[in-house]
C-alpha cells in the first residue's frame, strides 16, 4: 500500500525544539570505543544492562504474525515546511536531521490507534560497507540504519515518555549497499552533500528542507517487525516500541565513507585529549531474553502465530491463479507436483496443494472406454 498521508489538526503540536537531539538526549562520558564503549556503558547507565535492550538480531522465520499490527498511518511525513529552517548537526555521537525550535508543526504517525509525534532522525553506520546497522535480519548486517524517533502524544513530551514502557516508538530503516545509485538523486543527497560542514562535534549547518518520507521505502508502512526494546544509546531506557522495516533503502560506498570522517567528543588518548573518530556508531546485538518478535507480514514466519487467520499446517491449499505468487516472498516454497507454484507459500508451512484439474481423471476414463469397447466386441 502507499503511504497514507493524513493532514489533520491533532490535539498536540510538536515543539521542534527537541528535534536536534539523538534518542537519549544524553551526551555524557560514553563512546563507541575504549573504556567508555558499549561494554562499559552500564557502569554509569545501569539501564544498559537491562533485560529489554536493543538492538537485536531478528530471526525472520521465528517471528510471530500478529494481525493487530496495523499499518503506520503517517501525517505530514511528505510535507516540506518551507518557512522552517532545516539543519544537520553533529552531536558527538551521530548526525541528526533537525528543524528550528521556533516552529510549531505537527508531524508523526498513528500506530495501533495511538498518536506518536516525531522527535528526531539520526544515523548509525559501521567501519566498513559490510557492517553498520544496529539491527540484524536473520544474522545479516546492513551498512546503514536510520532511526526515526517518536514519542507518545499522551505523555506530553519525549523526556516524560521515557518513563513508560510504550512511551517511545522508533522506526528503524535499513539501507542496502548499491553503488549504482545516483548519489545526487537519492534520499541521502542532502545529508551527503553537507557532511563536510559538520565534521566536528557541535558543528551545525543549514540544509534545504527535506521530507521525512524520503528516508522511508515506498509502500512499506505495513511491512515490518515489532518488538519491545530500548534506546540504543545511554541511558538505554527500556521504553521503546520498535518498528523495523522489512523493505530497504539504498546507500553507496562513497556516502558511507563520508559518515566515517565525522569526529566525536574529546576523549583522553594516551597523554593527550583527542576527538573520537566516528568510524562506527553501532551498538552490538543484545540478548533477546525471552522476548517475542512479531511481524505484520502474513505467512512470513515459521514459528507461532497470534492470528487465527493463518491456516493450520495440515490444511490443503488449492492454487487457482499463478498471479497470487506476488503476495508472498519469492524465496518461499512449498511441496507441489507443479513447480510453477513454488513461490506461493513458505517452505516452513509444509502445505501440500491439491488440484482439481481434470487431467488426474484421464487414466480412469481411458480404462473405462477400453473395457466398454472390449465388452461390445465380444458381446
Amino acid at each position: 500500500m502507499n503511504h497514507r498521508i493524513i493532514f489533520a489538526i491533532v490535539g498536540c503540536q510538536l515543539a521542534i525544539a527537541v528535534l536536534g537531539n539523538d534518542e537519549s538526549a544524553h551526551h555524557g562520558e560514553w563512546s563507541y570505543d575504549s573504556d567508555t564503549g558499549p561494554m562499559y556503558w552500564y557502569y554509569d547507565h545501569p539501564n544498559c544492562n537491562g533485560t529489554r535492550q536493543s538492538p537485536i538480531n531478528i530471526i525472520e522465520n521465528q517471528t510471530i504474525y500478529n494481525e493487530s499490527l496495523t499499518s503506520l498511518l503517517l501525517f505530514n511525513y511528505s510535507t516540506v515546511f518551507n518557512n522552517t529552517n532545516y539543519y544537520l548537526t553533529n552531536n558527538g555521537h551521530t548526525i541528526i536531521l533537525g528543524m528550528d525550535s521556533n516552529s510549531s508543526i505537527t508531524v508523526g504517525l498513528f500506530w495501533k490507534g495511538k498518536q506518536y509525534n516525531y522527535y528526531g532522525l539520526h544515523f548509525h553506520w559501521g567501519e566498513n560497507d559490510t557492517f553498520g546497522s544496529e539491527h540484524l535480519l536473520s544474522n545479516k548486517h546492513f551498512p546503514l540504519e536510520v532511526h526515526i524517533v517518536h514519542y507518545l502524544n499522551d505523555y506530553g513530551n519525549f523526556s516524560n515518555s521515557l518513563n513508560y514502557a510504550d512511551g517511545v516508538l522508533v522506526w528503524g530503516i535499513l539501507y542496502q549497499l548499491d553503488n549504482s545509485i545516483d548519489v545526487n538523486n537519492n534520499s541521502l543527497k542532502d545529508v551527503f552533500n553537507n557532511i563536510q560542514n559538520v565534521i566536528n562535534a557541535g558543528n551545525k549547518t543549514n540544509i534545504v528542507p527535506v521530507p521525512l518520507s524520503s528516508f522511508v521505502p515506498q509502500n512499506s508502512s505495513d511491512s515490518y517487525y515489532h518488538y519491545a526494546g530500548s534506546l540504543t544509546t545511554p541511558e538505554c531506557s527500556e521504553s521503546v516500541m520498535w518498528i523495523v522495516n522489512q523493505k530497504f533503502m539504498k546507500v553507496s560506498s562513497i556516502q558511507l565513507q563520508a559518515f566515517r570522517l565525522l569526529k566525536g567528543h574529546l576523549h583522553n588518548v594516551s597523554d593527550s585529549v583527542e576527538p573520537e573518530v566516528l568510524t562506527e556508531n553501532d551498538r552490538p546485538i543484545q540478548p533477546l531474553n525471552g522476548r517475542k518478535v512479531y511481524t505484520s507480514i502474513p505467512f512470513l514466519n515459521s514459528s507461532d502465530s497470534s492470528s487465527s487467520s493463518l491456516l493450520p499446517a495440515t490444511a490443503s491449499f488449492t492454487p487457482t491463479d499463478s498471479s497470487s505468487s506476488s503476495l508472498l516472498p519469492a524465496s518461499s516454497s512449498f511441496t507441489s507436483t507443479n513447480s510453477s507454484s513454488s513461490s506461493l507459500l513458505p517452505a516452513s508451512s509444509f502445505f501440500t496443494p491439491t488440484y482439481s484439474s481434470s487431467s488426474s481423471l484421464l487414466p480412469a476414463t481411458a480404462l473405462y472406454i477400453i473395457f466398454s469397447f472390449i465388452s461390445l466386441v465380444f458381446l
